[in-house]
């Protein structure tokens, strides 16, 4: 290569820079961003109303139990027995922090409906969840009958 000679260009522009293609690949990454964070929110506050759905199951299904059992073993579907099996069930759902009602079905049948709330940890959304449970006391050692 001779002095004052440009060196030959390794790499050619296929085409030469417009003004409209400036900030395309910034414009892209925004929109991309926004979409991952939709989809964060998604996913992390659609877990808070899977906790909420959870909670509710588990915290009826376990005050409709302890309802059956405050009866004891041979239910009579007597007043007295049914505002016992009330208390019972409204006792549980209390120290459990969530809202909901028991109804007696008949002797030894309770019906029990639970709301629970979870907030969202990222939007702060309030998920509400309504689950019903109903139990049966079943009375034998080795299979359970109806008293």
């Amino acid at each position: 290569m001779k002095s004052g000679q440009r060196p030959p260009r390794m790499f050619r522009h296929t085409r030469p820079h417009s003004s409209a293609d400036r900030g395309s690949v910034a414009l892209w990454v925004a929109v991309m961003a926004a979409a991952v964070l939709v989809t964060l929110v998604l996913i992390v506050d659609g877990g808070a109303k899977i906790r909420a759905g959870d909670r509710a199951d588990i915290a009826a299904t376990e005050a409709a139990r302890a309802a059956v059992l405050a009866v004891g073993p041979r239910p009579s579907g007597s007043g007295m027995q049914a505002r016992l099996a009330v208390a019972a069930a409204k006792a549980y759902l209390a120290k459990d922090g969530v809202q909901g009602t028991a109804v007696i079905l008949g002797p030894g049948r309770v019906q029990v409906a639970v709301q629970a709330t979870e907030r969202g940890p990222i939007s702060g959304y309030p998920f509400t969840v309504t689950r019903n449970a109903t139990a049966a006391l079943l009375v034998g050692v080795e299979t359970g009958e109806q008293p």
